[in-house]
């Protein structure tokens, strides 16, 4: 794999992945679920997902939705959310959007090749994971009503 890069936002991410990633902290069951950041087994067996691997997934989809600007915190849900202001967390941000503007840094222009290049590049997913976790998200989304069709 290669060097990922010492950019704010990698380090936050580096720091989030190995809190999710370590055994002694992560507990695994509170990522199993139906709520849209937990894994079901019907997801599981669906997406082809390695429920020990979820936590890193997650944890990538939350930063890619603040790069994206669909949230103005990371979301992690631990001390690095309660330590970041919103403002903290825009400057981490930014030199990233500066750099990489086509990976989708607005509600409306993000996407799962945005995600699967944000994924790659600060943590090192692979394209077919990084999509494995933005189609369960994707159909999480439609089943919760926060995508609608047009028409229904």
């Amino acid at each position: 794999m290669n060097k990922l890069p010492d950019e704010p936002i990698a380090m936050i991410l580096r720091e989030e992945l190995a809190r999710v990633r370590n055994p002694s902290l992560a507990d695994l069951e509170q990522y199993r679920g139906t709520d849209w950041w937990q894994l079901s087994d019907a997801e599981i067996a669906v997406f082809e997902i390695e429920p020990d691997r979820w936590p890193t997934f997650v944890s990538v989809y939350c930063a890619y939705r603040a790069f994206a600007n669909v949230t103005d915190r990371f979301n992690f849900g631990n001390d690095i959310d309660a330590r970041l202001s919103r403002q903290d967390v825009q400057a981490i941000l930014e030199p990233a959007r500066t750099a990489h503007p086509t990976w989708g840094i607005t509600p409306e222009t993000c996407s799962s090749d945005g995600f699967a290049l944000f994924a790659q590049h600060y943590a090192g997913l692979t394209f077919r994971d990084a999509d494995r976790c933005w189609q369960k998200m994707f159909w999480s989304d439609v089943r919760s009503g926060v995508i609608v069709y047009r028409g229904e």
